[in-house]
């Protein structure tokens, strides 16, 4: 009887191996010619071992099933949690490469478009990391903040106007375009996956002209110095309105103008 379980194990991991053989030609050849040899030699090679290998294999990806699994967990987690920014203060040059290419690739349009660099900041740590580059407009108008996450990211302006609406314009692709915003959320929010930095600043400087006449207020000018209270504001109105629409389970800090020091703030 065991002889019949070994061979018909030994048969199943045969099997498993020759379809891996076929379906995984392209890695076999790579893998073949950086050891010098000969793909059929090295086809019957894996096939011949596979008995050997496959508890192995099995327990790999396993393994890797099991941390993909946890991974998507913290994901979920961070995604119903309110995390507060962190603005602790990085230089750029020790960041991975897919945050200092981002932020290269952003820089100089808003450079252009004569916004001033404030600094770059870890605004959000582990699990899931959070970068930010943060840029202030010449006339104190925008806050403009270059943000890179799990490998990608965009770019955000936004505008505070003085009776607390926040107007918030960003580059990529709006992840629930089904979702509406509503007077009582003090939010106007676009989405403009696509788009030149330039267009999305022109497009965002008429949504603050508009909300403005709308709204019958001004545009808060901010200081490069008060940036952190602005960011803040931007996050907990946008906080306030996820969880109205359910995102959260527990109710975020409440925004408060009052934070921003409108006084000083004022041209």
């Amino acid at each position: 009887m065991w002889f019949t379980i070994a061979i018909g194990y030994c048969v199943v991991c045969w099997l498993i191996a020759l379809a891996m053989t076929r379906v995984l030609a392209p890695q076999f050849v790579a893998r073949a010619q950086e050891l010098g040899i000969s793909l059929p030699a090295f086809q019957l090679g894996s096939i011949v071992i596979a008995p050997i290998a496959m508890p192995l294999i099995l327990w790999a990806v396993a393994r890797m099933l099991w941390t993909r699994a946890r991974r998507l967990r913290e994901l979920r987690h961070c995604l119903k949690t309110v995390r507060e920014y962190e603005f602790a203060k990085v230089n750029s040059l020790y960041l991975a490469e897919p945050i200092r290419l981002l932020f290269e690739r952003h820089t100089p349009a808003l450079f252009q478009l004569s916004f001033e660099l404030i600094g770059d900041y870890r605004m959000k740590s582990q699990p899931v990391e959070v970068h930010d580059r943060i840029f202030l407009s010449d006339d104190g108008e925008t806050l403009s903040t270059i943000s890179a996450v799990l490998g990608r990211g965009g770019v955000s302006m936004t505008s505070i106007l003085s009776d607390g609406t926040c107007v918030h314009t960003s580059s990529v692709k709006n992840p629930k375009p089904e979702r509406t915003v509503e007077p009582i959320d003090q939010l106007c929010l676009t989405f403009l996956p696509g788009v030149s930095v330039e267009e999305q600043f022109h497009h965002h400087q008429g949504a603050v002209r508009e909300q403005c006449t709308t709204q019958g207020s001004g545009v808060i000018t901010q200081h490069p110095d008060q940036f952190r209270e602005v960011l803040v504001y931007d996050q907990r109105i946008f906080n306030r309105w996820r969880f109205r629409k359910g995102d959260l389970p527990a109710e975020p800090p409440a925004p408060d103008l009052g934070t921003l020091n409108m006084a000083a703030f004022a041209a």
